[in-house]
């Protein structure tokens, strides 16, 4: 395993990190530590906070800790999708989140208050890249039909809710299966002696 680890670091320019910026110091870091990941993957900053992965354009922002003393990470967005860096990277589902409300036109729905929009009950679901990115532009069109139903005075129809959850189980295709609850996010690597310095404080 050594050795096959030996062969793809060595294939890999090393990343060249803009040293004004501690966002950028962070994403290198994590690169440096994880040879094999970055073999695999072609990441470029193109401004700060902005790179190109893989020919997608993502952006990468600092998550701050929650608790006081906790340890911030990095994380990946890419379309809807928001994701720790790490997972991102390493390509595979876990702690991944994607916003629905990003997608669709600025019509009837942004004139409707929030609470009035339609909602869906599947926050709980783990959805891969591309079936976000499926289901997060019909939320946003069932949210667009409904809202135009309710900025007339209407009632929203059940047919919008029957009508997107056909959609959703034609381009998803079987459900799929719940993701562990006991995943739980990490901060990759960020105490580690050699760390960049943590971003500590949130911006204004």
């Amino acid at each position: 395993a050594s050795s096959s680890r030996r062969r793809s670091s060595s294939k890999v320019c090393a990343y060249e990190v803009d040293k004004e910026d501690l966002l950028d110091q962070h994403v290198g870091y994590y690169l440096r530590h994880h040879p094999d990941v970055h073999a695999s993957h072609s990441i470029v900053r193109k401004r700060p906070g902005i790179y190109d992965f893989d020919g997608r354009e993502i952006k990468v922002e600092w998550q701050y800790a929650t608790e006081p003393g906790g340890a911030g990470f990095l994380v990946a967005l890419d379309g809807p999708l928001r994701q720790p860096f790490a997972d991102y990277m390493e390509m595979n589902e876990a702690n991944a989140e994607y916003d629905s409300q990003g997608i669709g036109s600025k019509s009837a729905l942004h004139s409707i208050p929030k609470e009035k929009r339609m909602s869906f009950s599947d926050q709980h679901k783990m959805y891969n890249r591309l079936e976000a990115m499926k289901v997060a532009k019909e939320q946003a069109l069932a949210r667009e039909r409904a809202a135009g139903f309710v900025k007339e005075g209407k009632e929203v129809p059940h047919e919008v809710m029957v009508k997107y959850k056909k959609s959703i189980q034609q381009k998803l295709g079987l459900p799929r299966r719940p993701a562990s609850p006991n995943r739980s996010k990490r901060a990759p690597d960020a105490l580690e002696r050699d760390a960049p310095e943590q971003i500590l404080e949130a911006p204004p």
